[in-house]
């Protein structure tokens, strides 16, 4: 059977050899030409609102601004692309994402929803292209035509200035009308994240305190759970609210003793009951654990007699033991052959922490790691892995960009792959909103997906290649700088085409070994 993303390419390579096989014919039609592989329908028609509007904005202030805005997006662009790539080559890749992740197409990426983020991107492309034509004409440029923009499906608007009267322009002027288009994505991006941080995330509240429960593990075979994804954990035992965000790091419950818990999904709050302690949700190939079937799915009682009553005390307690020596785990596990849990001791060889680190993740290798033991087991407790609830609420709304730096805006934008947004119902039941809840989380998402595609489409139009404004913006900027004496090499346009060319092939490189190194490992 044939899959949505194979019929996507299909779709995607049909297009581009008709449009290029049609292009010369097109280009001698009055109301059509090509953008690349885009199809663009001109029209003289409502050119008048281009005027109307340049009247009453502030165009050249904007056209300033924008210059400004544009160069440190330009700078952030070229150091995310650098810093992806270094974090790219030195973190070891599981498995390589879907194809369809490259494509920023709703409905076609599983990670852009088709209604937020189509109506986003159309919006955003209409809006840049239109703020292109306000700034020409504010500069006295004359706007030859304005239309649609196609590419299989309408992907917005565009506006062209007169080309002759944009080559004989002054670099200063034509720089600002080009930096207009990213520059109005980049301020609606920075309006719509603060109406998400200052406005909407302060007037929802959560329902309850405690643990947003991210994800489950398939192997807690001894756990059992019956708590599912997305749910609110409040209470475990006599950790309750908050505190039960502890359990992980601080927890004193004996481990595999039957604690009752509480929990709430989907608006209804339930009891249950889960095993303490740590379990192995998995381990390893090709270290210790890993000739011991049984530990997938156990709880950790013990480490060579010593008690494992939450993640801390384990890591204490490998840590203290040299590599080399003998690791003694009691577990309480599934015997499949008795089809009951009971309680067993394996016994194994560990290895160096740091040998593994310097196979797996170089980058967060220590070399206290050498005198520190590592079986190859993955752990959390009761199975489960969370945050707490004030944490996601930060989150889901962007404010990490305000809290966690760099780390923190890339999460923020990482959202949509997360499965966080738009914001699924079973979370957005855990919390108190102002008014309708459907009302209010649909502008929430809107407004996210707004910040979302002004963004990436400011940042990627902004990179100096051929087909971006970003191409011309540096041309122009270069010829400027070339104008001073110590910078006069650059009134060289060979020497201008030389930089652009070479700043472009590498971009170029970089993003396509980003895209097929995790293919190659």
């Amino acid at each position: 059977m044939i899959s949505g993303l194979e019929i996507a390419i299909f779709l995607i390579f049909a297009w581009i050899v008709i449009i290029l096989y049609l292009k010369e014919r097109i280009g001698r039609t009055k109301h059509f030409s090509t953008l690349g592989p885009a199809l663009m329908i001109k029209t003289t028609k409502n050119r008048g609102v281009l005027d109307r509007v340049a009247k009453r904005f502030p165009g050249l202030l904007f056209g300033k601004l924008s210059v400004v805005l544009s160069f440190i997006t330009l700078v952030f662009a070229l150091f995310f692309i650098v810093y992806e790539t270094v974090l790219i080559s030195s973190v070891r890749i599981v498995s390589a994402p879907s194809p369809a992740l490259y494509l920023a197409l709703p409905g076609i990426n599983p990670a852009i929803p088709i209604v937020y983020g189509g109506i986003a991107l159309v919006v955003s492309v209409v809006v840049h292209e239109f703020m292109h034509g306000v700034v020409a004409r504010r500069q006295n440029l004359k706007v030859n035509s304005v239309g649609a923009l196609i590419f299989i499906v309408p992907l917005g608007a565009f506006v062209e200035p007169d080309e002759k009267e944009m080559i004989n322009a002054d670099p200063v002027v034509r720089r600002r009308i080009v930096a207009a288009g990213p520059g109005i994505n980049i301020v609606i991006a920075i309006v719509s994240i603060l109406v998400l941080i200052f406005l909407l995330m302060p007037s929802a509240h959560v329902v309850s305190n405690g643990m947003y429960v991210e994800q489950i593990s398939p192997m807690t075979v001894v756990q059992n759970t019956n708590v599912p994804t997305g749910s609110l954990l409040t209470s475990y035992g006599n950790y309750t609210g908050n505190s039960v965000n502890n359990l992980t790091t601080q927890s004193q419950i004996y481990p595999g003793t039957l604690q009752n818990a509480s929990f709430v999904y989907d608006g209804i709050k339930q009891a249950t009951q889960m095993r303490a302690g740590v379990d192995i949700v998995d381990t390893i190939p090709g270290y210790p654990a890993a000739n011991y079937a049984e530990l997938n799915g156990s709880i950790i009682l013990s480490i060579n007699n010593q008690t494992v009553y939450n993640q801390n005390e384990l890591s204490s307690i490998l840590d203290s033991i040299a590599p080399h020596n003998r690791v003694t785990l009691s577990v309480l596990y599934f015997n499949k052959t008795t089809q009951h849990t009971t309680t067993g001791t394996f016994s194994m060889v560990s290895v160096s922490k740091y040998s593994y680190y310097q196979s797996n993740d170089p980058s967060g290798n220590s070399n206290s790691y050498k005198t520190q033991s590592f079986i190859g087991i993955e752990t959390t407790y009761l199975g489960m892995t969370g945050a707490p609830i004030s944490d996601v609420a930060t989150s889901i709304f962007g404010g990490t960009i305000l809290t966690g730096g760099l780390t923190g805006s890339i999460y923020a934008i990482a959202l949509p792959f997360l499965g966080l947004s738009p914001v699924p119902v079973y979370l957005q039941t855990l919390f108190v909103t102002p008014f309708l809840p459907a009302l209010f989380w649909g502008i929430v998402n809107m407004t996210y997906w707004f910040f979302w595609i002004n963004f990436l489409l400011g940042l990627s139009n902004i990179l100096p290649i051929s087909v971006f404004d970003g191409s011309q913006f540096l041309r122009d900027t270069l010829t400027i700088w070339g104008r001073r004496k110590r910078l006069g090499f650059l009134r060289n346009e060979r020497n201008v085409r030389m930089i652009i060319n070479t700043m472009s092939f590498i971009i170029i490189m970089i993003l396509v070994y980003e895209i097929v190194l995790p293919y190659l490992r």
